[in-house]
């Protein structure tokens, strides 16, 4: 087992977070498709796609058309030192909290981990 495997949930728990759903006015929300892009979020936090290795700094993003006019951007970022790995179950996690919990999308920080799902008009 990783040792990585092992310490981003502690570390989750321990860990200060920073959490925002976004509140843009005009923003569209998820409506019915919001099951949608959670499903979604099954494809795109797998290895090589979302989860898996990071170096410092490394950002991976992803877009998902859910809609004629809606599409939902995730990202994810490793904002620590060095390289870690980041499971696919924890980054599915992070997203679909994300998705479930905030309306319009939005973002996360935790154990030096971001996280983002934008909710956004047009296609990818």
């Amino acid at each position: 087992m990783h040792l990585t495997s092992i310490l981003l949930p502690i570390l989750s728990l321990l860990a200060t977070a920073q959490a925002g759903c976004y509140k843009r006015e005009q923003s569209i929300g998820w409506g019915v498709e919001k099951t949608a892009a959670a499903n979604e979020i099954g494809l795109a936090a797998s290895p090589g796609r979302l989860a898996g290795f990071f170096n410092n700094g490394q950002e991976k993003t992803e877009c998902h058309k859910l809609a004629e006019n809606k599409a939902v951007h995730f990202k994810v970022k490793w904002l620590g030192e060095g390289g870690l790995t980041l499971r696919d179950g924890d980054c599915y996690t992070r997203l679909r909290n994300l998705v479930k919990q905030c309306d319009k999308g939005g973002e996360d920080t935790i154990s030096d981990w971001y996280f983002s799902a934008d909710l956004r008009h047009g296609s990818c």
